[in-house]
């Protein structure tokens, strides 16, 4: 047998879209449900294996993904999320005070056994802390509950906290995002007759069966978050936008060289487009629609230049065939090898 025996056949009755928030789209709820990060960490091209794809994913400390987070909850969730500026250390020091604030009980006393736990979740100076860096924790701490205290939440909508430098920056990057129509036309395609279908953050859940020439066939999950698509009815087009942030000029995100490729958002894109493609088909009875998918990318680095990246079908097609070869691997491991998500 040979991986390309391994067939698929996606159970369109379980496809489910909607609205989950990020706490419960990773919590453990779908913790065996596969995303296509997960699915890098199998990928032996991106230094995966079995053995890092079925533990459980750690969590990734880097301003640059808050920026990218902060940046894709104000511009696309608006009514949902406030970007707020507090006294929050940057780099890991911030993490290590965002996670005592969530595991205590908001008091300015840090318990000692909560400060070495911090700081080996975070991977702060773990098992390295001086009473210089011990002491840098306190003070720290203590300024940023202090703007903690003072904040005022807002009914209904999530604060998202960053330090006065990502703070500016989140800004400056939504607001070149909002000034490039590009973008708007994209997310809000004008129309003539039937105004089409435009959603942002929808969770894309459904059942794969595997199917294998000598076992019974298995179930898998798969799960994403599609920043943004569109069903324009009047064209039979669907479209995936998906928003990226680069700490670079904006050349030095394309093609196979470039943040494109090197992050392999082709994968990405490809999965994207084909649970689009479901869902339009199955739920709203679309034939054989036209598809279409763009990056839209805005630099996090003055003069926080903004552009529409078209996504090929070259690279479209290149991106599903990885998430094909992929997949197989996942359902190989499972029925051969008895791999189980821990």
């Amino acid at each position: 047998m040979t991986l390309n025996d391994i067939k698929f056949e996606p159970l369109i009755e379980t496809l489910t879209v909607g609205k989950i928030s990020d706490q419960e789209y990773f919590s453990k709820k779908y913790s065996d449900f596969i995303s296509n990060s997960r699915l890098g960490y199998i990928n032996p091209n991106q230094d995966g294996s079995p053995d890092k794809f079925f533990t459980s994913m750690k969590p990734i400390y880097s301003d640059s993904l808050l920026l990218g987070s902060a940046v894709h909850s104000q511009y696309l969730q608006p009514e949902l999320f406030e970007l707020v500026s507090i006294e929050r250390p940057t780099a890991k020091l911030g993490f290590v005070c965002d996670y005592i604030w969530d595991h205590s009980d908001g008091s300015k006393d840090i318990p000692e056994k909560l400060l070495l736990e911090a700081s080996s979740a975070i991977g702060y100076y773990k098992n390295a802390l001086t009473v210089k860096r011990i002491n840098d924790i306190h003070s720290a701490y203590s300024l940023y509950i202090e703007s903690k205290h003072n904040f005022l939440k807002k009914p209904g909508v999530e604060p998202m906290f960053l330090s006065p430098k990502l703070f500016e920056t989140a800004n400056n990057c939504i607001e070149a995002c909002n000034k490039n129509k590009n973008f708007q036309e994209l997310i809000n395609p004008s129309y003539i007759e039937t105004k089409p279908i435009s959603e942002n953050e929808q969770a894309f859940l459904i059942n794969i069966k595997c199917i294998f020439p000598n076992k019974e066939p298995i179930i898998v999950k798969l799960k994403a978050k599609l920043d943004n698509f569109t069903i324009d009815f009047d064209s039979n087009t669907i479209t995936v936008n998906d928003l990226k942030t680069i700490g670079a000029i904006l050349p030095k995100f394309d093609g196979k060289e470039g943040n494109f490729g090197r992050f392999h958002y082709s994968r990405e894109i490809a999965e994207y487009m084909w649970l689009l493609r479901l869902y339009a088909e199955h739920v709203h009875g679309m034939k054989n629609p036209t598809m279409r998918a763009n990056c839209l990318v805005v630099s996090t680095i003055p003069e926080y230049y903004t552009k529409v990246y078209k996504v090929t079908n070259t690279e479209v097609n290149r991106g599903f065939k990885e998430f094909k070869y992929l997949l197989r691997l996942v359902a190989y491991y499972m029925a051969y090898k008895n791999y189980e998500f821990t």
